[in-house]
């Protein structure tokens, strides 16, 4: 983009938990899907998102309570999937990375559907098992092919900060 990191806007999620920095102002969904049965973990999902003609940013949290327990390594592949093949795209390289101390990975994709490619960068926070919860973020760009923009991509990417509570 043409416009400099100083008219970036600082997204904070409503619970203040983490911060990430837009290009313009995203729009946040909120989303909690009902359980398919009672012993089922719960899920509450929010996104911020930034969806151009030519370029998607977003930001998601992913919070599970009445969680038993819980294995970072396959949450981490289960978020790259279910994310990735909601799109048409697949992932072309992972690399593990932290986040903040926590367990994550960054994740390079192609979309096939729609000619795009992209970037997301993972983490799960596993601090409050012994409460039954877990929380996922993630953090994607994606650009159609000719659109690319490694460097925003990676400003995108950095731009993420877990908060104190």
């Amino acid at each position: 983009s043409a416009t400099g990191v100083e008219s970036w806007v600082t997204h904070r999620d409503s619970a203040g938990a983490f911060e990430a920095r837009f290009p313009a102002t995203p729009t946040v969904q909120e989303i909690k899907p009902p359980r398919s049965s009672p012993e089922e973990m719960q899920l509450a999902v929010t996104n911020a998102q930034l969806a151009e003609e030519t370029r998607l940013l977003v930001a998601t949290k992913v919070v599970m309570t009445d969680v038993q327990k819980y294995d970072c390594e396959s949450g981490l592949k289960g978020m790259v999937k279910t994310a990735l093949a909601g799109m048409g795209c697949s992932a072309s390289e992972e690399t593990p990375r932290e986040v903040q101390g926590l367990p994550g990975r960054d994740v390079s994709f192609t979309c096939q559907k729609r000619p795009m490619r992209g970037v997301m960068r993972i983490g799960c926070d596993v601090r409050k098992l012994a409460e039954h919860s877990v929380t996922a973020y993630s953090l994607m760009a994606a650009y159609q092919n000719e659109s690319w923009n490694a460097e925003e991509a990676a400003r995108f990417l950095d731009s993420f900060a877990l908060l104190a509570p």
